[in-house]
């Protein structure tokens, strides 16, 4: 290096830097030179910089000669320009705008065998029995969390395991799980699951005369209806036929069968069948196989029908209530009469009357004269209306209403 020539940073990338220069040694020569063959195929700034680089960090280059011709560089331009993030970034952008061609043949690095493992047939992260992620409260707090996967890593949790299925008829699982090594395959699911899916139920007494002969037809109804058909039947129903088929085979007995004992020998001959329980207490629970097609949405029909029954035998019996029963589900008409609605009752309130005294009001400004002038009548009969008080079509007037809901509409004016 001759002395009077100045240092000069090879690869300046910050303009203003004025930093002290740091001397190449073997180490960074090398970094440089690797960083300038990667970024010669990227984009971005650091393209017009390193091209500008005189020879020295090519092939035929070495420490010495970039010695020679005064070659340094300042600390935070080498961070800059050999950040391996910036280099990833430029090779994701790269990617974007010049996708790789199928038929173009990618030369890929050799990688050791050692670490190389074919995954095929590996199941999922996901519980073969559910099929989704599940939550549960921690055990002293109420925080909900998610349930972790159990590996299915014994012989007798996959034996147990395909017995089940076997003993549910459950195809489903079976199709996944059958006549394959579960260990092998990383079988995962819940702990919860396995343990619901594998429990054994219970043994229950059989039925004895005179309900064996009358159970043993139920249990052909049972099979024939919901196991072979996928109907859905509530419990209440399933009792009724029973004990209808009870008096039919023994006129003269009065034996009476609870819904629980009925519903433990159904469990212990009809592993298939599962129980849903609503989630009103007053409807009974709802009986199905488990292969039953759309699942949720005939369990949420079903529940909406024996709701819909309930109301309709509530409503004959009381007399106080409305003789209308409007649908819960609205569709979109009815949707977007009560969009219109909104609207109405927002025009009326900005054009109520304003109550005319002196501020702050007393007592005395909000008297019952005044109150009525200030409410307009169609929003008090809409509210009457909506809480079900009363069915009458008036829009001139106010609707007859309890002196109850009446005092709570007259608050209006003070909000």
């Amino acid at each position: 290096m001759s002395a009077s020539a100045a240092q000069v940073c090879c690869i300046h990338l910050i303009e203003d830097l004025n930093d002290n220069l740091v001397s190449l040694s073997t180490k960074s020569f090398e970094k440089i030179r690797q960083c300038i063959q990667e970024w010669l195929f990227l984009d971005g700034k650091e393209i017009a910089d390193y091209l500008s680089i005189s020879n020295g960090f090519g092939d035929d280059g070495s420490l010495e000669k970039c010695i020679d011709n005064n070659y340094a560089y300042h600390r935070k331009c080498y961070m800059r320009f050999t950040d391996k993030t910036k280099i990833q970034r430029a090779k994701k952008r790269m990617e974007d705008i010049n996708p790789v061609d199928v038929n173009t043949t990618v030369i890929r690095p050799k990688r050791s065998k050692a670490i190389s493992c074919d995954r095929t047939g590996i199941f999922p992260p996901i519980c073969v029995i559910c099929s989704r992620e599940k939550f549960i409260f921690e055990r002293y707090s109420p925080k909900r969390k998610k349930e972790k996967l159990t590996l299915c890593q014994t012989f007798t949790a996959s034996k147990a395991l395909l017995d089940s299925a076997i003993k549910k008829a459950d195809e489903k699982l079976l199709c996944k799980i059958q006549g394959i090594d579960c260990i092998a395959k990383e079988v995962k699911y819940h702990k919860s699951c396995y343990r619901a899916y594998t429990k054994e139920k219970s043994e229950c007494t059989q039925p004895k005369p005179p309900c064996s002969a009358s159970y043993s037809v139920f249990c052909d109804i049972v099979d024939q209806k919901i196991v072979k058909n996928s109907e859905i039947f509530s419990m209440e129903k399933l009792s009724e036929i029973f004990h209808a088929t009870l008096r039919n085979l023994n006129p003269t007995q009065t034996f009476k069968v609870s819904n629980r004992q009925l519903k433990r020998w159904l469990q212990r001959d009809f592993p298939q069948i599962v129980f849903v329980k609503p989630k009103q207490k007053n409807l009974s629970e709802l009986v199905l196989c488990h292969l039953t097609p759309d699942q949720p949405v005939l369990i949420e029909h079903n529940f909406n029908s024996s709701a819909t029954e309930t109301d309709a035998v509530e409503s004959e019996e009381e007399t106080t209530e409305l003789p209308t029963k409007f649908p819960t589900n609205y569709d979109s008409e009815s949707k977007a009469i009560l969009y219109k609605a909104a609207f109405i009752l927002s025009n009326i309130l900005r054009n109520s009357p304003v109550l005319q005294c002196k501020w702050p009001p007393t007592a005395e400004d909000f008297n019952e004269a005044n109150i009525e002038k200030m409410i307009p009548t169609l929003l008090f009969n809409f509210l009457a209306w909506s809480v079900g008080e009363t069915d009458e079509l008036v829009t001139d007037t106010f609707v007859n209403t309890s002196k109850n809901i009446k005092r709570n509409f007259s608050q209006l004016p003070r909000i």
